[in-house]
Protein backbone atom coordinates (compact mmCIF):
# COMPACT_ATOMS: atom_id res chain seq x y z
CA UNK A 1 0.00 0.00 0.00
CA UNK A 2 1.49 3.40 -0.72
CA UNK A 3 2.29 5.87 1.75
CA UNK A 4 -1.05 7.43 2.85
CA UNK A 5 0.90 10.57 5.47
CA UNK A 6 2.52 13.67 4.90
CA UNK A 7 5.26 14.35 7.05
CA UNK A 8 6.20 18.16 8.26
CA UNK A 9 9.39 19.54 10.55
CA UNK A 10 8.94 22.29 12.69
CA UNK A 11 11.45 23.09 14.99
CA UNK A 12 13.28 20.17 14.50
CA UNK A 13 10.27 17.88 15.09
CA UNK A 14 8.85 15.33 12.59
CA UNK A 15 5.78 15.63 12.51
CA UNK A 16 2.46 13.56 10.12
CA UNK A 17 -0.73 14.14 9.17
CA UNK A 18 -3.14 11.13 8.10
CA UNK A 19 -6.58 10.61 7.12
CA UNK A 20 -7.71 7.31 8.50
CA UNK A 21 -11.42 6.12 9.49
CA UNK A 22 -10.69 7.28 13.46
CA UNK A 23 -9.55 10.61 12.58
CA UNK A 24 -12.42 11.45 10.11
CA UNK A 25 -15.01 10.17 12.84
CA UNK A 26 -13.07 12.53 15.43
CA UNK A 27 -13.39 15.29 12.55
CA UNK A 28 -17.56 14.69 11.98
CA UNK A 29 -17.84 14.99 15.61
CA UNK A 30 -15.88 18.47 15.93
CA UNK A 31 -17.45 19.84 12.83
CA UNK A 32 -21.37 18.09 13.33
CA UNK A 33 -21.42 17.23 9.86
CA UNK A 34 -20.44 14.71 7.57
CA UNK A 35 -16.44 14.87 6.19
CA UNK A 36 -17.54 14.52 2.60
CA UNK A 37 -19.99 17.46 2.78
CA UNK A 38 -17.20 20.13 3.95
CA UNK A 39 -16.60 21.26 0.70
CA UNK A 40 -20.54 21.68 0.11
CA UNK A 41 -19.92 24.64 2.99
CA UNK A 42 -17.23 25.79 1.92
CA UNK A 43 -13.52 25.36 3.68
CA UNK A 44 -12.90 28.00 6.31
CA UNK A 45 -10.31 28.62 9.02
CA UNK A 46 -12.70 26.12 11.55
CA UNK A 47 -12.68 23.11 9.04
CA UNK A 48 -9.17 23.59 8.22
CA UNK A 49 -8.26 23.70 11.94
CA UNK A 50 -10.32 20.73 12.46
CA UNK A 51 -9.42 18.54 9.29
CA UNK A 52 -5.71 19.27 10.41
CA UNK A 53 -5.87 18.29 13.46
CA UNK A 54 -7.75 15.06 13.07
CA UNK A 55 -5.25 13.83 10.29
CA UNK A 56 -2.63 14.77 13.18
CA UNK A 57 -4.58 12.53 15.49
CA UNK A 58 -4.94 10.12 12.60
CA UNK A 59 -1.21 9.72 12.56
CA UNK A 60 -0.29 9.11 16.13
CA UNK A 61 -3.05 6.58 16.81
CA UNK A 62 -1.71 4.50 13.62
CA UNK A 63 1.91 4.79 14.81
CA UNK A 64 1.40 5.50 19.15
CA UNK A 65 4.30 7.33 19.17
CA UNK A 66 2.95 10.41 21.60
CA UNK A 67 0.85 9.28 24.27
CA UNK A 68 -1.23 12.59 24.71
CA UNK A 69 -3.94 13.35 22.12
CA UNK A 70 -3.22 16.54 20.02
CA UNK A 71 -5.45 19.26 21.17
CA UNK A 72 -7.12 22.00 18.64
CA UNK A 73 -4.94 24.94 20.27
CA UNK A 74 -1.94 22.71 19.48
CA UNK A 75 -3.35 22.41 15.61
CA UNK A 76 -3.73 25.82 15.88
CA UNK A 77 0.05 26.60 16.74
CA UNK A 78 1.41 24.52 14.34
CA UNK A 79 -0.84 25.58 11.60
CA UNK A 80 0.18 29.28 12.49
CA UNK A 81 4.09 27.80 12.96
CA UNK A 82 3.59 26.12 9.36
CA UNK A 83 3.09 30.08 7.88
CA UNK A 84 6.07 31.60 9.65
CA UNK A 85 7.76 29.12 7.64
CA UNK A 86 6.49 29.93 4.86
CA UNK A 87 4.57 26.25 4.78
CA UNK A 88 1.30 26.30 3.70
CA UNK A 89 -0.99 24.60 6.35
CA UNK A 90 -3.70 23.97 3.66
CA UNK A 91 -1.73 22.06 0.56
CA UNK A 92 -0.67 19.63 3.27
CA UNK A 93 -3.79 18.96 4.69
CA UNK A 94 -4.86 18.44 0.67
CA UNK A 95 -2.22 16.17 -0.03
CA UNK A 96 -2.73 14.15 3.16
CA UNK A 97 -6.39 14.07 2.17
CA UNK A 98 -5.86 12.88 -1.28
CA UNK A 99 -3.48 10.26 0.09
CA UNK A 100 -6.00 8.59 1.65
CA UNK A 101 -8.49 8.84 -1.02
CA UNK A 102 -7.33 8.91 -4.11
CA UNK A 103 -9.14 8.72 -7.26
CA UNK A 104 -9.52 6.01 -9.50
CA UNK A 105 -7.53 6.10 -12.60
CA UNK A 106 -10.19 7.17 -14.86
CA UNK A 107 -11.78 10.08 -12.89
CA UNK A 108 -7.73 10.49 -11.87
CA UNK A 109 -7.20 10.84 -15.54
CA UNK A 110 -10.31 13.38 -16.84
CA UNK A 111 -9.11 15.73 -14.00
CA UNK A 112 -5.45 15.55 -15.04
CA UNK A 113 -6.58 16.51 -19.04
CA UNK A 114 -9.05 19.14 -17.73
CA UNK A 115 -6.34 20.86 -15.41
CA UNK A 116 -3.37 20.46 -18.53
CA UNK A 117 -6.84 22.49 -20.85
CA UNK A 118 -7.61 24.87 -18.09
CA UNK A 119 -3.67 25.46 -17.48
CA UNK A 120 -3.37 26.15 -21.41
CA UNK A 121 -6.35 27.82 -21.66
CA UNK A 122 -8.01 25.81 -23.82
CA UNK A 123 -11.45 24.19 -23.83
CA UNK A 124 -11.96 21.05 -22.65
CA UNK A 125 -13.72 18.96 -25.75
CA UNK A 126 -15.99 16.14 -24.84
CA UNK A 127 -17.38 13.27 -26.64
CA UNK A 128 -21.28 13.24 -26.92
CA UNK A 129 -22.88 9.88 -27.69
CA UNK A 130 -25.60 10.13 -30.23
CA UNK A 131 -27.33 7.88 -28.55
CA UNK A 132 -27.88 10.68 -25.14
CA UNK A 133 -30.32 12.78 -27.15
CA UNK A 134 -28.04 16.05 -27.17
CA UNK A 135 -29.34 16.40 -30.78
CA UNK A 136 -25.86 15.41 -32.69
CA UNK A 137 -26.12 13.83 -35.91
Amino acid sequence: MPNQEVQFEIAGRIHRLRFTANAEYRIEGILGRPIFRIAEHGLGARELQAMFWGALEGARLKHRDRAEPWTLDEAGDLIDALREHGRNPLALTMEAWTLAHPLPAAAANAANTEGAAAEAGLPLLKTVSPASGDGMP
